[in-house]
């Protein structure tokens, strides 16, 4: 058995080694296509039978380049700090179209036999795409040339490079847990790395304010409550225990009607908040209107009063979209002792894809609509939705509608192996 540790001290590591890490941290292509590193364009100077390769417009051009010549080559790291000009392309073809491809290639000497090390832009005159032939190179781009073509223009060249990426360890998602009550989770064995989603539970609409006989005051609808917090982490499993509380917060709950009371005006109905999920001191924070920073939606405000003929439905209020919970609809308001009553506000939305087992993605519950005159807002979805606000009491008395109930919240460990 032989141990290699890298990069003791006065010991000399082999590049072989070296190019070992980059393949650990790395994928092959160029660093940065955005910024036109290794970007194929016609001469610059005046278009003739050359390309030039583009060194970029920052930093030098860097790219990574599988060693495809024998196994466990690794991954060369190649950098240009200047635009590589007139490169060749062949003359045109006496008939017909040829396709050349304009390749990056590294040459290390000690894997080929050869006499240097280098590395350069090469043509392969009549390849139209790389084979397992084509050793430790990359694409740049595919050029075309018909016969009688006297010049490389810009409709002649077709971009082939892709974007250099952070390696991935390879991992298989061998359990996936589902928490929608409180529980405990129990370590996987042979568990690598451990994936959490955690959503809070969603904030509750705030009930309506109702107005009694005899009052001049218009009543509002309640305000739609805050989606809960989404959170993703992952956990290398060896930090964790065997075992782990999971705390699922609960949505909060539904918001007391403001009573009718001849000859007083009755406020909205407090809001109550959403309870925390946690999973080994990670935390989706529930929702409620006393945190500054958070990412799940804002609550909808109380529909104003309007007259039907001139508004449409289009510009009432909803709740806040958010990556968390989304928020609940404002309520419905009326003008006292008037036929006009405003509808509620429809629930914000979650603005990543639904909840689903399969993909094993949690995000937040849409919330709930704000509730029409004298209505209850509708409950947040779960996970995490905000409940909507109630409506105001109408025209002819009665309790406001309470503010609907938050989303529970739900949290999802994903473990890999």
């Amino acid at each position: 058995m032989v141990v290699t540790t890298l990069w003791l001290t006065e010991v000399e590591t082999s590049a072989r080694a070296d190019r070992g890490i980059l393949t650990d941290l790395f994928t092959e292509g160029v660093k940065n296509v955005q910024a036109n590193q290794f970007k194929v364009i016609p001469r610059a100077a005046g278009a003739n039978m050359t390309v030039t390769v583009r060194k970029g417009d920052q930093d030098n051009a860097v790219a990574y380049i599988t060693g495809d010549d024998f196994a466990g080559q690794g991954l060369y790291r190649s950098e240009m700090d200047a635009d590589w000009n007139d490169l060749t392309i062949a003359a045109a073809p006496a008939s017909g179209t040829r396709t050349d491809t304009v390749v990056w290639e590294t040459v290390d000497k000690s894997a080929v036999g050869g006499t240097v090390n280098e590395s350069h832009p090469r043509v392969l005159t009549g390849v139209a795409a790389l084979t397992a032939a084509h050793k430790t190179m990359i694409p740049l781009a595919r050029v075309t040339v018909a016969a009688g073509q006297g010049s490389i223009q810009a409709q002649h060249i077709t971009d082939l490079r892709f974007q250099a990426d952070k390696a991935q360890l390879s991992f298989a998602a061998t359990d996936v847990q589902w928490f929608t009550t409180s529980a405990t989770w129990v370590k996987v064995n042979g568990a690598r790395a451990v994936e959490v989603i955690l959503i809070g539970g969603g904030q509750s609409g705030a009930s309506g304010q109702a107005a009694g006989a005899g009052q001049s005051d218009t009543p509002n609808g309640g305000a739609g409550g805050r989606g809960g917090e989404r959170v993703r982490v992952l956990i290398p499993a060896a930090s964790l225990p065997a075992t782990v509380p999971v705390v699922v917060g609960a949505g909060g709950a539904t918001s007391a009607p403001a009573a009718y009371v001849s000859n007083v005006f009755s406020p909205a109905g407090p809001q109550n908040p959403g309870g925390d999920s946690s999973f080994a001191g990670v935390v989706a924070r529930g929702g409620t209107t006393n945190r500054a920073s958070f990412t799940g939606g804002a609550g909808g405000t109380p529909v104003p009063y309007y007259d039907p003929s001139q508004v449409q439905g289009s510009e009432l209020p909803s709740g806040g979209n958010s990556n968390g919970g989304g928020a609940g609809g404002g309520g419905g308001k009326s003008r006292f002792q008037t036929s006009y009553q405003g509808p509620a506000g429809p629930g914000g939305v979650n603005n990543e894809v639904a909840t689903t087992a399969a993909t094993n993605t949690a995000t937040g519950g849409r919330g709930g609509a704000g509730g029409d005159i004298a209505a209850g807002g509708t409950a947040g979805a779960s996970p995490g939705g905000g409940g909507g606000g109630g409506g105001a009491n109408g025209v002819s008395g009665g309790n406001a509608g309470p503010g609907g109930k938050g989303g529970d919240g739900l949290v999802v460990v994903i473990t890999y192996t």
